[in-house]
């Protein structure tokens, strides 16, 4: 029963569960009453792991000197300012300047890493 039910899930690891195929599509390899694979939109992606905003004006006056200080290109720098970073970048970013995530973050940091 158990397996059933892991196996009635999204593989991505949402843990939502998908749809029961109601005909057959031989050349995706799915019978009637089987489940799908992936939850339409899901396929091929991961479950994401949380981030924390990345204010790179917090941590030195200029891009070009946050980038040096942190071994990374201006490119690099751009990414993490729009799509956040993650608890292990955070983590590296902190020991590279020399402070505690908790600096940088604050609460957040805590909230995001799952600490208690």
């Amino acid at each position: 029963m158990v397996s059933q039910l892991v196996e009635n899930l999204c593989a991505c690891g949402c843990g939502q569960p998908t749809n029961i195929v109601k005909h057959a599509r031989w050349r995706k390899g799915y019978t009637a009453g089987d489940h799908y694979r992936f939850l339409l939109g899901h396929g091929g992606q991961r479950h994401r792991e949380p981030r924390l905003p990345f204010q790179p004006a917090d941590l030195a006056p200029t891009t070009s000197e946050l980038s040096r200080r942190l071994h990374v290109d201006r490119t690099q720098l751009y990414r993490w300012k729009t799509y956040g970073v993650t608890v292990a970048q955070a983590e590296t970013i902190a020991d590279r300047l020399g402070r505690h995530p908790t600096e940088l973050w604050g609460h957040t940091y805590y909230e995001t890493a799952g600490c208690q």
